[in-house]
C-alpha cells in the first residue's frame, strides 16, 4: 500500500494506482535485515546478506557463516530450520564428512496479535498454479492452497492452524491430490476420511 487511510483506526489501505481496499486489519511484515558490517570490514564478501557456498564457506580461507546473517545464492533466512540445517552441515563439515546445505521447504508457524498463522511452500499463486481459497469470516478462519499439476505447492492457514503439518505433509510428498480435490480445503480429516 501507499497510504493508509482512515482516523484514529485503519479503514482502508491505497495503492500506488489509487486503488482503495477497505479493511480493519493490516499485516506488515518486513523480515530480517542481516547484520554485516562487521563482516564486511574483515574482507567477508556480502551482499544482502554474508555470502557462503554449500558448505557455508565465506570467500575467506577456513571462515564460516550460519544464521540469519548468511545468503545462499539469493536466498536469506530467517526461521530456525533452515538455520539448523545449516549447523548441523557446518558440523559434519568440521569433523571431516561431505555435506552440502541444500535448502528446502519450510513450514512456519507463528501467532500475530493472537491469531494463529501457518504458512508452507509457495505463498503466491503465479499463472502456472490455480488457488483453492476457504473463508469462513464469523469464526476468522482463512486457508488459501496454492496447487501446481494437482499438487500441493504452497499452504497459508490464518485462525485455524492444526492441519499445517498434514498440509506440509502433503508438500512434501508430492502427492498427486484429484482425489481429494473437493474437501482440500476442509484439511486431513475430511481428506482422509
Amino acid at each position: 500500500p501507499s497510504k493508509l487511510l482512515g482516523n484514529d483506526v485503519v479503514e482502508a489501505v491505497e495503492l500506488a494506482d489509487g486503488t482503495r481496499i477497505d479493511t480493519d486489519l493490516v499485516v506488515i511484515a518486513t523480515g530480517i535485515t542481516p547484520n554485516v558490517e562487521l563482516a564486511r570490514s574483515c574482507g567477508i564478501a556480502c551482499n544482502k546478506g554474508i555470502l557462503v557456498d554449500s558448505r557455508l564457506r565465506t570467500n575467506l580461507p577456513n571462515v564460516f557463516a550460519i544464521g540469519e546473517c548468511v545468503q545462499f545464492g539469493e536466498q536469506t533466512f530467517g526461521l530456525v530450520d533452515p538455520v539448523y540445517q545449516q549447523a548441523d552441515v557446518l558440523a559434519r563439515h568440521l569433523r571431516g564428512e561431505t555435506a552440502d546445505f541444500c535448502p528446502g521447504a519450510v513450514a512456519t508457524r507463528l501467532k500475530i496479535s493472537g491469531i494463529p498463522i501457518f504458512s508452507c511452500g509457495r505463498n503466491q499463486a503465479g499463472s502456472d498454479t490455480e488457488s483453492v481459497v476457504w473463508e469462513d469470516s464469523h469464526l476468522g478462519h482463512y486457508s488459501h492452497l496454492i496447487l501446481k499439476n494437482n499438487r500441493l505447492e504452497g499452504a497459508i492457514l490464518v485462525g485455524e492452524t492444526r492441519d499445517g503439518p498434514w498440509y506440509f505433509e502433503q508438500l512434501l510428498s508430492g502427492r498427486d491430490l484429484s482425489s481429494t480435490r473437493s474437501s482440500l480445503a476442509f484439511g486431513a480429516a475430511y481428506c482422509d476420511a
